[in-house]
């Protein structure tokens, strides 16, 4: 993922998504985690919608 400046909200969201990021990956050493993962990975989608309308809201100011 792109690291880009914006607003406090759309930094803490990029931190957020970095955090599950690391720890999917930190989830692969460990065996039958697939159901944890796949919660991971939409959590991770619902933040990454909000960063988008985040940032077109910013943009629309």
């Amino acid at each position: 993922m792109i690291y880009e400046p914006g607003s406090a909200k759309c930094r803490v969201l990029i931190a957020v998504k970095h955090n599950l990021e690391d720890s999917i990956k930190a989830l692969n050493s460990f065996d039958d985690m697939s159901h944890i993962e796949r919660q991971l990975r939409d959590i991770h989608k619902d933040l990454e919608c909000m960063h988008e309308l985040q940032r077109f809201n910013q943009n629309s100011i």
